[in-house]
């Protein structure tokens, strides 16, 4: 299944990039090792937004995955993992009305737990 997308663009994240046990402590019990990787993110028209499963490990590499999506134009989503939407687009509006009814239905439920998670 395929998605046209509006625009796509490459994002810097501080993710993990190896293990190494003799890193681990307290706070690190695996020793994990924290790296800069790049992720390309691409939105549709109406605000949804997508991220390819790979992430890259210079902006070069991600650029260059970005060009060729910008000059195709749509995405095969078998390589691509849906984000949230845009804030305030139309794909969050209609992502917000089901939160709004999950929220009424924990409320009548009194499970407090949902109603702090999506209050």
């Amino acid at each position: 299944m395929t998605t046209k997308i509006d625009h796509a663009t490459a994002v810097l994240f501080r993710d993990i990039v190896d293990f190494n046990s003799e890193f681990a402590d307290m706070g690190n019990p695996n020793g994990a090792i924290y790296g800069d990787v790049f992720f390309v993110i691409v939105e549709t028209k109406h605000g949804e937004r997508y991220s390819h499963q790979n992430r890259f490990d210079n902006l070069e590499e991600a650029q260059k995955l970005v060009l060729r999506v910008q000059a195709h134009g749509v995405i095969d989503l078998a390589h691509w993992n849906q984000s949230y939407s845009v804030y305030g687009s139309a794909a969050w509006e209609g992502e917000e009305v089901y939160r709004r009814i999950d929220l009424q239905n924990a409320i009548s439920a009194g499970d407090r737990e949902a109603i702090d998670r999506l209050a």
